[in-house]
């Protein structure tokens, strides 16, 4: 209805939905930056911290996981030639891992194998 007088664009309901439990988020600020040789590729993020947040999770377009862990960065030494992408996922503490997003994606070319 757009905007009105008495509630603006709306209010919220006076009783929220009740969740069962929350999805995990992915982390943020993500970056994935190749070495100027193409042999190593540097992660770096910001684990988003949820209560049930146990490890950030790195996986390669193959399901390969390459970084499961509570840092917040990671370098991997490229096994592969071409092109590879890699996947970015909060994992919480009953195994679920959080969407994949396309914010969450990184595809890095130019990569020689080590």
């Amino acid at each position: 209805e757009g905007w009105r007088e008495d509630g603006g664009y709306g209010r919220p309901p006076d009783t929220p939905a009740k969740l069962a439990r929350l999805d995990p988020a992915p982390p943020v600020d993500m970056e994935a930056t190749r070495s100027a040789d193409g042999k190593t590729v540097t992660f770096s993020w910001v684990n988003f911290r949820q209560s049930s947040f146990a490890a950030t999770v790195i996986r390669r377009a193959n399901g390969e996981t390459i970084y499961r862990g509570t840092g917040t960065n990671h370098a991997w030494r490229s096994d592969a030639a071409g092109t590879e992408t890699f996947n970015f996922h909060s994992r919480d503490q009953a195994g679920q891992l959080s969407r994949g997003e396309s914010y969450t994606r990184f595809e890095v070319t130019g990569l020689v194998k080590d």
